[in-house]
Parts: C-alpha cells; sequence; structure tokens
C-alpha cells in the first residue's frame, strides 16, 4: 500500500482527479492521503472512494460552485484585464470585498457539506490527513481525521483551502487560513504514520514545501509536463484539460512512457535507432549533407559525429540524450507542427506513422539565401539564431528525406 500526497493550488487541482483515476487503473490502492487546500479538498473525496463524483464536480467546474461574486469583474482582475472605462467598477469591487471581509465562498461550503459525510469518513478504511494554519495564534494544524473535533470535518477542509483573499471562518473563535502558508506539500505529515512508499501529486501550487524530515522514504512524484490552469482560473474548458493531463502524466511517471509534449510508450531500445541510421543508402546522406550545407565524405561516422549533434542542438536536446531520445523528440516536433494530438497515449511506430500518413513527402521546401550559404563551419553557432520558421522547414525536410522513399 501507499499513501498518496496531494499538493495545494487552487484549480490546478483537476490535474489530481485524473492522476488518481490512472493510477487506480494502474491497481494502486491507498491506505492513508494527506492533501493541503485544494489538495484536502480532493483527499476527502478519496477518502470516501467519490472519485467518479470528484471527476464529475471538476468536468463541471464553475467559479459560482465555489465563490459568490461578480464573475466579469473578478475575470478582468484575474486577467490583468482592466480597460480605462472599468476601472471605477473594479475599485467598487475591491472595496467591497474588502468591506463585507473577503470573497464569500459559501458555494464551496454547500458543495462539501452535500458531498462530504462527516461519519462516513471518520470509518472509511482511508486514513485522511490535512494541514490549515492558525491565523489567530500564527501556528500549523497539521490533523489527521481522529484528530478533528466531531462536527467540525467541513469546517477544517475549508479552513486548509481559505486564501487570505476569502472570508476567513472562525472555528471555536479561533481564524484558519490556507495550510499552503506551512506546507502545501504534506510528505512530512504522510511520513509521520510509518508509511515509507508515498506517492505525491504535485500541481506547481503557490506556498511553502517543507525540507522531508525523512530521508529513508521511497516517494514517487507526478508532477505537470506543461502548464495547466491559474490557480482560481475555474472553467469547464480549462479544468477538463487538467483532468486529462494528470491521467496521462500518472501514465508518464508510471509506466516510463517517453516524450515531452507527447506520451509514447516505446518497446524498441538504442539499438533499433542506430541500426536505422547505418541503413542509410548514400543517396539519402548526400540529401542530408545539401540540406545542413556540408561538403565532407559520405559515410555513416560523418552522420553520427556531425550531422545529429547539429540536430541534437536544433532540437534543444540535453547533453546526455540518446538516439532513440534524439529520435523521439524529432518525431515529437514534425507532429506539432502537423497538430497531431498530443492527447492521448501512442505506440512509437504508431506514432511515427500517423505523422507518416500526414506529411506531403512530395512537398518542395525552399530556403533563402540567409540560410542556404551559411557555411557548415558556421552552423552549429547560427542555430540559436535562426527563425523557427527555418527551422521549421529543416526538420520537416529533413523527415521527408529520412523516412521517405529514395
Amino acid at each position: 500500500m501507499y499513501g498518496l500526497v496531494l499538493e495545494g493550488g487552487g484549480a490546478k487541482g483537476s490535474y489530481q482527479i485524473g492522476a488518481v483515476k490512472a493510477l487506480y487503473e494502474m491497481g494502486y490502492k491507498f491506505d492513508t492521503i494527506t492533501g493541503t487546500s485544494i489538495g484536502a479538498i480532493n483527499g476527502a473525496f478519496l477518502a470516501l472512494g467519490k472519485i467518479d463524483e470528484a471527476y464529475s464536480i471538476w468536468e463541471n467546474a464553475e467559479l459560482s460552485k465555489a465563490i459568490n461574486t461578480d464573475k466579469e469583474t473578478f475575470t478582468k482582475l484575474l486577467n490583468f484585464d482592466i480597460k480605462t472605462k472599468d476601472i471605477s467598477k473594479i475599485l467598487n469591487y475591491i472595496i467591497e470585498t474588502v468591506r463585507n471581509g473577503g470573497l464569500d465562498i459559501t458555494p464551496l461550503r454547500k458543495l462539501l457539506n452535500d458531498n462530504i459525510d462527516e461519519e462516513e469518513i471518520r470509518n472509511s478504511d482511508i486514513n485522511f490527513g490535512l494541514i490549515t494554519v492558525s491565523f489567530t495564534d500564527a501556528n500549523p494544524i497539521e490533523v489527521f481525521i481522529k484528530d478533528i473535533p466531531k462536527g467540525k470535518l467541513i469546517d477544517y477542509i475549508i479552513a486548509s483551502a481559505s486564501l487570505p483573499i476569502f472570508k476567513l471562518d472562525k472555528i471555536d473563535g479561533k481564524s484558519y487560513i490556507d495550510g499552503g502558508f506551512y506546507d502545501n506539500c504534506p510528505i512530512n505529515l504522510m511520513s509521520e504514520t510509518g508509511i515509507k512508499d508515498i506517492i505525491t501529486i504535485e500541481i506547481a501550487g503557490a506556498g511553502i514545501k517543507r525540507k522531508i524530515k525523512k530521508d529513508d522514504l521511497n516517494i514517487i512524484r507526478i508532477r505537470p509536463s506543461r502548464k495547466i490552469a491559474r490557480t482560481i482560473e475555474v472553467n469547464p474548458e480549462i479544468t477538463k484539460k487538467g483532468i486529462m493531463y494528470g491521467y496521462l502524466d500518472a501514465y508518464k511517471v508510471i509506466k516510463k512512457l517517453y516524450g515531452t509534449k507527447y506520451y509514447i510508450k516505446i518497446e524498441e531500445n538504442e539499438e533499433k535507432f542506430i541500426n536505422e541510421i547505418l541503413k542509410l543508402s548514400d543517396k539519402k546522406i548526400k540529401k542530408i549533407y545539401k540540406l545542413f550545407n556540408f561538403e565532407g565524405r559520405v559515410n555513416k561516422k560523418n552522420v553520427f559525429e556531425i550531422i545529429l549533434p547539429i540536430l541534437g542542438r536544433m532540437l534543444k536536446m540535453e547533453d546526455d540524450y540518446s538516439y532513440m531520445d534524439l529520435f523521439i523528440r524529432f518525431n515529437e516536433k514534425i507532429a506539432e507542427y502537423l497538430l497531431i494530438d498530443e492527447m492521448k497515449i501512442y505506440e512509437f511506430n504508431e506514432f511515427n506513422r500517423m505523422i507518416s500518413e500526414k506529411m506531403d513527402f512530395n512537398e518542395s521546401i525552399s530556403f533563402n539565401s540567409t540560410y542556404k550559404y551559411i557555411p557548415f563551419m558556421h552552423l552549429p553557432q547560427q542555430i540559436e539564431l535562426l527563425p523557427k520558421n527555418v527551422i521549421k522547414k529543416i526538420l520537416t525536410k529533413l523527415f521527408i528525406i529520412y523516412y521517405g522513399e529514395e
């Protein structure tokens, strides 16, 4: 059994539900869940086994389901979309919000009351913990369900997610704020249970991440491979994407999928890609030389030692890349140019075949003199200066040469 740790991050929490769905599909089970802020809200649903309900809520997420506010004005503030004619209205909005003690999160409380049964969660097989901060005492509160006074669970969950811009509800006369002000990713709270195998779903939320106290933990970290949302950016279009990215990133981490923007399953090894290069005909090599303005002896050694490193720089590869990494990134870049769907898992051969089917292998690609007459000896230093459209032409032409007919 693993422990599940859910980081705070507001609207980015949709990502966590997609990731957990994937983890369940892969057979993972959790006997303890800890969360901060939105991680505490998601964690409460998961501790009750209500992943489908959480999934549905996030798929249909709207700001009005969490906050009572003027959505249009709030969105303008969020996006810094402030025009001269809006200044008076926005100032009045800010003054009124401050006068009322912050944004009204009554809808969020209703949502939790409608879906979180305190008695049921206390009897759940999954232990549940959260973090909040006492604003009154300036002390962190790290608690598991057994430590939360009866009848106060919803209060503590809301306390864990209470940003300073929200109205701060009091619990027994004390005000509480978001647990991210103490520990936004409660791994240490999880480790107090003695659990050493931990999966964290981190969403790049704003907040403090405390140093991990124990050094014998086995931690698997699932993190967004791309931007998913802003903290209070709540609408179905964005949250649905967040769910899907979480789902795919969980598979990428657990199943060791490859790719930067895409999700690629690959059975082949490094040898397969080396052998492909070794099978290149002299005719193709000459075309590749011409593409890179290189004049030299036609042999495989020059391809490996001269041409491919240039390709690696064009693709902005890390220094320790393998040939397999290089060709995966190369295919990804072409797929990106061709607008191939990135929201699914591909087998590499299927991915390459799909690219080839969309590629026009008869396309005529020409270069202006700026690129055409750069001497090869200067090309490595010029790569960062080449316009994106020239890089696109070079990579597309290389794909046509490499994967096309003689």
